[in-house]
């Protein structure tokens, strides 16, 4: 175990990471492809706390007595290059979780949204308890092509309301895509009556998982995500443009439905100047344990214009919670946190460029407006809340051609049929038009019909 010293470089080759020497940080864990640095201030309002590394506990043995941390930096390998930039901070003192995105030359996006790992929920008369406090994190090192590669468990409790057991799971970045697997145990120390109001219960009083953002002002570009997005319990996938006024404020009159084997994401573009490139973050909803189990996505944007402040919290709502959670009630969750890189609007398969399978996405939403259940913002590029033919003509503009010239000859005509057919002959992932990942007769039909439409 070796020292470093703080750094405010995002990337770092391995041997800068061994020769470095100071008084603050602490590589707990090398394994030539992944570093792990605990950081005992990082910042953070709550104490440090004892982390353990396979039952040991992580102590700088040039410092007096035992040693406690805040925050747990993970600096991983970028496959193909020397570079291990960091890849994630789990702050291990109130089990938020920050993911970043490598990038193919390898450097990461900037840290942005944080995910709360844990419940949140208020007590009759009492303010939103958020986190627990928390006692102890172990680190667990599991196969290299493993789920669990690097493991956080931390505890922590409630006061003497509940405690809670959470476990992070990382496995290997990709380029372009970092994922962690979040699995937590929240037990009720004794009974706990939860408010209702005027629209019911479920409104705001027990949060399974929360986005905590920042959204200061649209107009001055500071701002993390730009758009919030659920797959409700039918699989259709919505997507608004967040607004930054008025405020205080819930986002929705009520939570949005969504389900088990649905998500939720707050999605990045690159105009941002707060925390430039910063990436987008979805929450896919793998399994909730609860007494009852409906649940909604809700959000709420605090006064604060403060761009230091997390204004803007979204979370997935246990809707429809008891009037009382009796002591002993156990409730689980299976979350899949998924970091991807910022995409702008036009990009609607938000695989970073506009393409052909945009122009088919977009078509496909002609005449759509912000109340429909499967809107788009990405499709509403000049953001009149509705897509229409100039939201089309906006896309070929930043295309550079009509969607459906694939020759890219400033004609659309059969010979752009006949390129489209040998992709799609060839399977080749381009010709997949509605983004699910298939080529199949469904994405001849998207073409057939953007074809017309150009025609």
């Amino acid at each position: 175990m070796t020292k470093r010293t703080p750094t405010t470089a995002a990337v770092v080759t391995m041997a800068a990471v061994a020769a470095s020497a100071g008084a603050q940080d602490y590589k707990c864990y090398d394994d030539g492809e992944v570093a792990l640095v605990a950081i005992p201030d990082g910042g953070v309002l709550e104490p440090a706390i004892p982390l353990f590394l396979h039952g040991v506990r992580v102590d700088d043995p040039d410092t007096g007595g035992p040693d406690s941390y805040t925050i747990l930096d993970f600096y991983d390998r970028v496959p193909g290059t020397g570079s291990y930039p960091l890849t994630a901070a789990d702050i291990i003192a109130n089990g938020f979780i920050r993911p970043l995105v490598q990038r193919a030359d390898g450097t990461t996006s900037a840290i942005g949204t944080s995910v709360v790992t844990g419940p949140s929920f208020r007590e009759t008369g009492r303010p939103l308890d958020l986190i627990p406090d928390m006692l102890s994190a172990e680190i667990t090192i599991g196969q290299p092509n493993g789920e669990d590669r690097i493991a956080v468990t931390a505890h922590g409790l409630y006061a003497d309301r509940a405690g809670l057991t959470c476990q992070r799971r990382w496995p290997d970045p990709v380029i372009g895509r970092t994922e962690t697997v979040v699995e937590y145990e929240w037990e009720a120390a004794g009974d706990i009556p939860l408010p209702g109001d005027s629209t019911g219960r479920g409104f705001d009083a027990f949060r399974l998982v929360m986005f905590s953002s920042m959204l200061s002002s649209l107009q001055t570009l500071e701002y993390d995500a730009r758009f919030i997005e659920v797959v409700d319990p039918q699989g259709r996938r919505r997507t608004l443009e967040l607004r930054d006024s008025p405020r205080p404020r819930y986002l929705f009159p009520s939570p949005r439905p969504v389900a088990v084997g649905g998500a939720f994401a707050l999605l990045k573009d690159n105009r941002s100047v707060w925390n430039p490139g910063s990436p987008s973050i979805e929450i896919v909803i793998e399994s909730v344990s609860v007494p009852v189990g409906q649940f909604g996505v809700q959000g709420y944007l605090a006064a604060s214009t403060d761009h230091n402040d997390d204004s803007l919290s979204v979370w997935l709502e246990w809707v429809d919670a008891p009037a009382v959670v009796p002591a002993g009630t156990r409730i689980g969750a299976r979350l899949r946190i998924i970091a991807t890189p910022a995409t702008d609007p036009g990009d609607l398969d938000h695989d970073g460029a506009f393409t052909t399978a945009d122009g088919a996405m977009l078509h496909a939403r002609l005449g759509a407006v912000e109340a429909d259940p499967d809107f788009d913002a990405y499709a509403d590029i000049n953001r009149d809340r509705a897509v229409t033919d100039a939201d089309y003509g906006a896309l070929a503009a930043l295309l550079g051609a009509d969607p459906a010239d694939l020759n890219r000859d400033g004609a659309v005509n059969t010979i752009d049929v006949l390129v489209y057919l040998t992709l799609f002959a060839s399977g080749d992932p381009s010709a997949d038009l509605n983004g699910d990942g298939l080529v199949n007769t469904i994405d001849v039909l998207s073409y057939l019909n953007l074809y017309a439409y150009a025609r």
